[in-house]
């Protein structure tokens, strides 16, 4: 009867101990999977952030070069400089030259006011804008988008 129980106890002690390692195994297999997954989920969009954000900055970089070419016509410098009717036929055109696509809400044209003279959105014309951050920096040679 001793022996039984020892035997028992024996039995019973080693279905314990692999039962017990046995989840600890699962366990740890479980962890390093979820912190694999979840470190392969972070380097790919790591990956995907830096390709955003170098797309963006060509963005940025074509939108300031056309910015730039946009200001320098001297249609639009003479119509500036002149301050002539609003929305003038032939700056519309040229400006609605520019939309292309849903790239732009809208091109305008402020004076050194920050009135809008011109605009693809008639909306916008004969606002005053010189309460704007862009209007501010723009006024004293400073690029802004």
């Amino acid at each position: 009867m001793l022996k039984k129980t020892l035997q028992n106890k024996l039995i019973v002690s080693t279905l314990l101990i692999i039962f017990l390692s046995g989840l600890f195994a699962s366990l740890a297999v479980f962890f390093y999977t979820r912190h694999a997954l979840v470190e392969n989920q972070k380097k790919g969009l790591l990956a995907i952030t830096k390709e955003q954000t170098h797309e963006i900055n060509e963005i940025f970089i074509l939108n300031k070069e056309l910015i730039k070419k946009i200001s320098q016509r001297n249609e639009l410098q003479n119509y500036l400089r002149e301050e002539s009717s609003f929305q003038d036929e032939k700056i519309l055109d040229l400006l609605n030259s520019y939309v292309l696509g849903d790239s732009y809400l809208a091109i305008y044209l402020l004076n050194k006011n920050g009135l809008t003279l011109a605009s693809t959105d008639p909306r916008f014309t004969g606002q005053n804008y010189s309460f704007r951050n862009y209007f501010k920096k723009s006024i004293v040679g400073k690029y802004f988008l």
